[in-house]
């Protein structure tokens, strides 16, 4: 079979490509003040909302297994995993609220915000700075 840029092989790579260039497109993009803040603080609550049983459960087995190396070890690569799903969760709230708030513009609603969290979510940056982070609050603790 010959892969070509429309192939099923091809679709994971452009598709995070395509996310890049929606969430630099919707960073450009001109939104009032308040609709971002508001759009971004409920993005923030339902992430939070959505995320905080996983969460807690991973605290509580954390508390519970913290003399345990490699249980601990798990729960910190779980913690890393959770933290970069909710950046990228976030991010598709935020998108999703704002289409709905600005519901006349078709450049607003031509945003894709799964390739956007799919793009948040796999971001190399962020993924290397919240290792770093949770490491150090891993070690502190």
């Amino acid at each position: 079979m010959k892969i070509t840029e429309n192939s099923e092989n091809f679709v994971h790579q452009s598709y995070w490509k395509k996310g890049k260039e929606e969430y630099k497109k919707f960073g450009d993009y001109h939104v009032k003040k308040g609709t971002y803040w508001k759009t971004t603080m409920f993005g923030i609550l339902l992430t939070v909302l959505v995320l905080f049983p996983l969460a807690s459960v991973i605290t509580i087995f954390l508390i519970v297994f913290f003399y345990n190396a490699y249980l601990k070890l798990l729960l910190i690569l779980l913690t890393w995993i959770l933290v970069l799903f909710a950046n990228g969760l976030s991010n598709y709230f935020t998108v999703r609220l704002t289409k709905n708030y600005i519901t006349d513009d078709p450049v607003m609603q031509a945003f894709d915000e799964k390739a956007i969290c799919f793009y948040n979510i796999f971001n190399i940056g962020f993924m290397i700075f919240t290792l770093v982070m949770v490491i150090i609050v891993a070690v502190g603790v």
